[in-house]
């Protein structure tokens, strides 16, 4: 098994090709490979739930995984895990190939706002809500709107950096800090404030 920090540093390089586009077909066995967990039952589930409901996208059934997504987000704790980022990932990429792009975007707005309610601001659940969903803004070319999601992001992870806890992964840390510079560099580029991007 992994460690703690070749965990981290392998999520965030699969990660990135996963949002690039790269790694739709071997997602179910990243999923095992990467939860970190020694519950073999609730891998093979994890595993079955990529399974049917990137067959039904891969086969162009798009209102059936979306249904399925639904489904399956709903049933995800609120917390933050790599299940639910995946499944709000798939949900949200069939409802853009269905032409929701506002569907899409609403799949953050809703865990945003729910982390909102239970959390602190200064918290890992609520940046990574804020990532995503000021990512998928920049995707579709709200780059205003996308701009203060992706400060605060970054503001909150350099906070929880700054400050860790015996349960803080720094190196995780750093990897999504760089990751949200990049996506917020790449923000101010799209608006031409090159001189901003250049200090990030």
């Amino acid at each position: 098994r992994l460690s703690e920090i070749d965990r981290a540093a392998l999520r965030f390089l699969i990660e990135s090709l996963n949002d690039d586009g790269y790694l739709t077909d071997t997602l179910p066995e990243l999923a095992a490979s990467l939860a970190g967990s020694d519950d073999f039952e609730q891998l093979d589930e994890l595993v079955h739930r990529f399974t049917v409901a990137l067959a039904y996208e891969a086969n162009g059934r798009l209102d059936e995984a979306i249904a399925f997504a639904r489904r399956a987000l709903a049933a995800s704790p609120l917390e933050y895990s790599t299940e639910r980022r995946d499944y709000e990932s798939l949900l949200s990429r069939c409802l853009e190939r269905a032409g929701n792009l506002e569907g899409a975007e609403q799949v953050y707005r809703d865990t945003l706002a729910a982390r909102r309610e239970r959390s602190p601001s200064n918290n890992h659940d609520v940046s990574a809500s804020l990532f995503g969903l000021g990512n998928i803004l920049l995707k579709h070319g709200k780059h205003a709107e996308a701009e203060p999601l992706l400060r605060e992001c970054l503001k909150t992870r350099q906070d929880l950096l700054a400050k860790p806890t015996e349960d803080t992964c720094t190196l995780t840390l750093d990897c999504d800090i760089a990751r949200t510079m990049i996506t917020l560099g790449e923000c101010l580029m799209e608006q031409e404030r090159y001189a901003e991007a250049e200090l990030l």
